[in-house]
């Protein structure tokens, strides 16, 4: 004798649907805790922007470049024409702050459900590696006018030219973002039958 099991549904679409954005939710808020973690841990980013910066600067033209402390700020310390300098990296200069804000500004485009994911994810990398690039380019940048120009160099350096150079930097980002992520995912197209009338 034979019986008949009755069969187990397939998840309705609309479970789908729920299952998927819930999904995206949940990687755009770890994405968005990511960015605020940026954020929080300014000071070793610091730190490591120093090594880094210290590195360059020894290689392209300094001498004895390491990375240091002054007044418990991360710095680079070098030498240049017989003279130690040091260039102080503050909060301010931080690439926490852009590429956190970067970082979380990705999250929370992640949770639009009609955008794709991936798409985010490249245009969130590709920003803000850009910005940690060009503020080790800032760093080396202020580190030679300071060893060449001297304060008055320095500080006109690092409120026009910094400045502006960072600006730029989110503005291309910026562009990264629209030139990338607006792409909507593709509607199913119905195929739907016309009926001809003879």
């Amino acid at each position: 004798m034979s019986t008949i099991a009755p069969a187990t549904p397939a998840p309705s679409r609309r479970a789908a649907r729920r299952l998927l954005t819930a999904a995206r939710i949940l990687l755009g808020l770890a994405v968005v805790a990511l960015g605020i973690l940026f954020l929080v841990v300014e000071y070793s980013a610091r730190l490591l922007e120093a090594q880094v910066g210290a590195w360059l600067v020894d290689t392209l033209f300094a001498t004895n470049a390491l990375p240091s402390l002054s007044a418990g700020t991360p710095a680079v310390v070098f030498g240049v024409h017989d003279t130690f300098l040091a260039l102080r990296i503050t909060i301010e200069c931080s690439i926490a702050l852009y590429a956190g804000s970067i970082v979380i500004f990705g999250g929370l485009l992640m949770m639009l459900p009609r955008l794709r994911t991936v798409r985010v994810v490249v245009a969130t990398a590709l920003g803000a590696g850009l910005m940690i690039l060009l503020n080790q380019v800032r760093i080396v940048g202020l580190a030679w006018v300071l060893s060449e120009y001297g304060r008055d160099g320095f500080e006109w350096a690092h409120s026009l030219g910094g400045s502006f150079l960072m600006t730029a930097g989110l503005v291309v980002s910026l562009g990264v973002f629209l030139g990338i992520v607006p792409r909507r995912r593709p509607r199913r197209r119905l195929r739907a039958t016309r009926k001809t009338v003879r």
